[in-house]
Formats: C-alpha cells, sequence, structure tokens
C-alpha cells in the first residue's frame, strides 16, 4: 500500500523543482513513530503523484489514491468527512488548481490494516489574507463537526496569531475521528497567550526548550497543530512539531534527548540510535502532544537521507 501513498513517484536529482514539500529535500515519504503510555505505533505518510507534472492531473490522480487508502484501512465510515475535506479545503477552479504546484494532498495509515488513516490538504493556495485562510478552515470545521460546537470559539486567538497551512482528518470511524487545524506563528509568541486552555504549558515549554537548546528557528520551523473530536465537536488535543533539520545532534545526541523526554513524560521510548547510525534515515521532526486532559504522546517523524 506503500504505492497508494506515493506513486507515481518523483524524487528531484540536483537542481530540479521540488514537487513535495513533505521534505526538505523533496522526497516524498516519511515514517513516524509515536509514543505513548502505552505503546509505540508506527504510521507512514507520503505525497501521492509527485511524479505527475500537471498539478490538475497530479491531484485528480491523488483522490483516486485516497480512495484507495481509504478501502484498504477500512475506513468508509469517514468517507463522507473525507469528501467534505477535499471539496471545503482544495480549489475546484481549474485555474487555481493548476497552482498546485507542491501538491494539494498527503496521505498517511497505519502499517497493520485497520489502524485507521489519515488526509492532510493545504491551504497555501488560498488569499494571502490571514482572515480569508481562516474562513476556509473555519467553514471546513463547521461542516465537519456537530451543529453548535463552536470551533471558532475554542480556537482562542490563534487565528489572530498564526497562518492555518492545512488541515487533517485522522481516524477510522465517527468515535475516533479528529478533526484537525495546523498553523504557523506569524511572529515569536509565548505559547501562553494563545488563548488554549488545554495547552499544557509546563511541558510544552519544557520539551520546546529541551529540543531548541538555544537555537533559534526559521519561520517554517514549528507548526502548531489543535484537533477536535469529530463526534462531540471538544478540543481534545494540541500538537507541537519541531524541524529535526533546523536543530541538528548526532544519533547519540538525538536518542539521548528522546530517552529524557520519554521519562519526564512517562511515554515508551523510542530507540533510534542505531536505526540512525546504521541506516540511511534522519529525524525531519519532532513533535509533542497532548490528548485532553493528560495523556502525552511524542511523535518522531523520520525520512531517508537524500543521496543527491
Amino acid at each position: 500500500m506503500v504505492d497508494s501513498l506515493i506513486a507515481p513517484i518523483h524524487a528531484p536529482s540536483r537542481g530540479q523543482h521540488r514537487r513535495s514539500m513533505l521534505n526538505n529535500d523533496g522526497l516524498p515519504l516519511q515514517v513516524c513513530l509515536s509514543s505513548s503510555t502505552e505503546k509505540v505505533s508506527v504510521r507512514l505518510i507520503g505525497d501521492p503523484c509527485t511524479g505527475v507534472a500537471d498539478t490538475v492531473e497530479r491531484l485528480r490522480q491523488s483522490i483516486r489514491r485516497l480512495h484507495d487508502v481509504i478501502c484498504w484501512t477500512k475506513s468508509q465510515g469517514l468517507a463522507r468527512y473525507y469528501a467534505l475535506t477535499v471539496e471545503r479545503t482544495l480549489p475546484t477552479d481549474r485555474r487555481q488548481r493548476g497552482n498546485l504546484q507542491y501538491g494539494g494532498l498527503w496521505l498517511a495509515m497505519g502499517v497493520r490494516q485497520g489502524e485507521g488513516m489519515a488526509l492532510y490538504t493545504t491551504l497555501d493556495w488560498a488569499e494571502v489574507s490571514l482572515r480569508a485562510r481562516w474562513r476556509y478552515a473555519q467553514e471546513w470545521l463547521e461542516s465537519i463537526l456537530p451543529a453548535g460546537s463552536r470551533a471558532a470559539e475554542q480556537l482562542g486567538v490563534l487565528p489572530l496569531l498564526a497562518w492555518p497551512v492545512s488541515v487533517g482528518l485522522e481516524g477510522s470511524s465517527d468515535a475516533d475521528a479528529v478533526a484537525k487545524v495546523y498553523a504557523r506563528l506569524k511572529e515569536p509568541v509565548s505559547l501562553g497567550n494563545l488563548g488554549l486552555d488545554s495547552f499544557p504549558l509546563p511541558e510544552f515549554a519544557g520539551f520546546s526548550e529541551r529540543i531548541l537548546a538555544g537555537r533559534t528557528l526559521p519561520d517554517t520551523g514549528m507548526l502548531i497543530s489543535v484537533g477536535f473530536a469529530v463526534a462531540s465537536g471538544q478540543l481534545i488535543s494540541t500538537k507541537l512539531d519541531i524541524c529535526g533539520h533546523c536543530v541538528p545532534r548526532s544519533p547519540k545526541e538525538w536518542q539521548d534527548t528522546i530517552l529524557q523526554i520519554a521519562r519526564e513524560l512517562d511515554v515508551r521510548p523510542i530507540l533510534v540510535d542505531r536505526l540512525l547510525t546504521e541506516q540511511p534515515v534522519e529525524v525531519a521532526f519532532i513533535g509533542l502532544g497532548q490528548n485532553v486532559p493528560s495523556s502525552y504522546r511524542v511523535n518522531l517523524y523520520l525520512k531517508a537521507i537524500s543521496l543527491r
């Protein structure tokens, strides 16, 4: 099923235009190791159809791949929500679709059948206006969540301080589906000023300080996400992702950092020192998420080292 996530594939050679923004070098596949108190799970994240030159045709074929992944993961119960996500957050006009130079969507799924899937769509095609971007995201939330869920209120002041860059729908059924909005801060802001009651400030601040270790991130180096339960409309998760290439470490340093974070948050350790040493892979992102009220997860996103 990896073919459904990425094929037909185009891996850029030196000097070629990147066809994917999933990784810093244009490669269209990541492996996500997600650690909770109970277990470490594995997901694949792919940017489909990077080998299709025409962007309109690429999006059409990517939507076909979405249907393949829905069937393989037995997520048909969420098919109407995936259709709404495509309809509400991606352009319908052919000219606008032609401007999707990096593609319109990413797909993710567990490595075992029945573990659910995810669809992520870009908002980068939308108008430059911050208000317009958030309008697309909020109208999508209103179409997905139950009436009266008041998602806009639960977002706090995030729409004033951050650019929404994408949305995501994760899960396998109505009962566990989560609708997410991903955003990048317009400028450095204290996490406590976002107005999100569910943001665990000491833990998130400690995590970011440990990962940054005094480094300064570029604007694209940090991503904030908020997740709403599709069944109830309540904000149930928040997550902070940091670019691994912006905070380079040796394999041993990554392992020591991950083990320390695991001890502090009481999640299962992710053992990657041999993987990073013996295989051509590197850390693309590392993230900390919280499911309300206090369940943490550490996500480690790995990518192949480009041999260009």
